[in-house]
């Protein structure tokens, strides 16, 4: 009433709207990642930090590198020195240089944790984005899953 709002002497009456719920999984599986590694609409996205894409060694994983023809947006280079996320004409190109938003893309890290950051930022600039919480925890020790290290120049 002080700020000149109208004010109603009764309730509203809500009527009953129809909601039509569609199930968009968000976590897949290795069987997901392993079917799409040639999908020409899907992007395979790699959170870690680049030595650990390129192929550096880590401790507790008896393979090294990253899944065969995965792209590399490190989460750290999303966020600042406040561990803040960058503004967004910061973090776009990180995103177009890997996909376009045409294309479905599909992150994963060491175990799921970082590869959040990228879904949740991929998730903000609009792109369909999934995350693979098995991520390299699971992929490594199946020998069969596809791995690669990037080649030195």
């Amino acid at each position: 009433k002080k700020a000149g709002f109208a004010v109603a002497s009764t309730p509203t009456v809500v009527k009953a709207g129809k909601f039509s719920p569609t199930i968009n999984p968000v976590i897949v599986d290795k069987n997901y990642v392993s079917k799409n590694l040639t999908n020409q609409s899907v992007t395979i996205v790699d959170a870690r930090a680049t030595r650990f894409y390129d192929g550096e060694a880590i401790n507790g994983y008896q393979r090294f590198g990253h899944i065969k023809g995965s792209q590399n947006i490190p989460f750290m280079d999303l966020m600042d020195e406040t561990n803040t996320i960058k503004s967004t004409d910061l973090i776009t190109p990180l995103f177009e240089k890997v996909a376009g938003k045409e294309k479905e893309l599909v992150t994963y890290c060491f175990i799921g944790q970082t590869a959040s950051t990228v879904y949740v930022v991929g998730r903000a600039l609009g792109y369909n984005i999934k995350l693979y919480d098995g991520s390299m925890q699971e992929w490594t020790r199946l020998k069969d899953l596809p791995m690669e290290v990037t080649e030195k120049k």
